[in-house]
């Protein structure tokens, strides 16, 4: 059975300071909201969630956001960009995670799903929501996550970009106005490889986005978390994406709702309604982020 996972970034004005080892890892049992939370703000139970193959994919949808005039070769770049700082950094004990992101054709499709269907194509989705935020009203970001409850492996990855006006304005890099998109995916992308929240506030995995001070990097935490799930080698695997059909629209499943096909899936969405206030404060997902209720969050 598998079951999708929805998780948040938070914004946050203020400083980060340096602190200890912080990173924490999705788990099987934060969808059902059934995880304790330990000593070190990280969830306890279940299973961690991973991918199991190290050749991964990703699609722009085609639309980019027509509100901020970012186009899908814009989106495509950042992510590359993103991406790579996960699988290029250095791992502590040397060697570097073993995965190969690889960009798949531009798809028309315009929500999160997965198609449970092996036989025939799937897509991980970064997308814009110009007309209609479907999750919280202060999440800035949501990075859907379809895994096997039974081992974590990751199945599908949807992530989406909140530019409903009036609040958020993105920017490109090199653009010194509006929020940095290249952070906001870099942290996404950790949600996206099965990385939770850190509770280290100078961690890109924090659960909070500052205002005004661009990515300039992995943090020891990020790399930490990363190298933990992956451990690191010498060399990457070499990966072909899987040509897309010309025809790629939606499989039927428009939401992340409950959903039973003839194989056995079920998907469903774990964010819990948002009650944070402020303009700067993102949706978070988890219980230990529900604390922090009074900035703008991401997801």
């Amino acid at each position: 059975m598998t079951f999708r996972n929805s998780l948040t970034l938070l914004l946050l004005l203020g400083s980060w300071p340096a602190a200890a080892q912080a990173f924490c890892r999705t788990r099987t049992c934060d969808v059902d909201e059934q995880c304790e939370t330990g000593k070190d703000g990280c969830s306890v139970g279940g299973k961690e969630a991973y991918w199991p193959n190290g050749c991964l994919t990703f699609s722009i949808q085609r639309d980019g956001s027509k509100l901020q005039d970012i186009s899908a070769p814009d989106v495509a770049k950042v992510a590359e960009d993103a991406f790579a700082l996960w699988t290029n950094t250095e791992c502590h004990r040397g060697g570097s995670p073993p995965l190969t992101f690889v960009i798949q054709d531009e798809v028309s499709c315009h929500v999160p799903e997965f198609n449970c269907d092996p036989k025939d194509w799937n897509a991980n989705v970064i997308m814009f929501q110009d007309r209609g935020w479907p999750h919280g009203s202060q999440a800035l970001a949501v990075t859907c996550v379809t895994m096997n409850l039974d081992t974590g492996e990751i199945l599908d990855a949807d992530m989406e970009i909140n530019t409903t006006p009036p609040d958020y304005d993105f920017a490109l890099p090199g653009d010194p106005t509006g929020d940095d998109l290249h952070m906001v995916i870099t942290h996404e992308a950790g949600h996206f490889l099965g990385l939770n929240h850190s509770t280290l506030t100078g961690a890109v995995m924090f659960g909070e986005y500052q205002s005004g001070v661009l990515l300039s990097g992995l943090s020891d935490d990020d790399i930490a978390g990363i190298c933990d799930i992956y451990g690191g080698r010498d060399g990457d695997p070499k990966c072909e994406a899987q040509e897309l059909p010309s025809d790629t629209d939606c499989v039927g499943q428009s939401e992340c709702v409950p959903v039973v096909t003839d194989e056995g899936c079920s998907c469903r969405e774990g964010a819990p309604p948002s009650r944070a206030g402020g303009r700067w404060t993102l949706l978070g997902l988890f219980a230990w982020v529900a604390v922090i209720a009074t900035r703008r969050r991401l997801a």
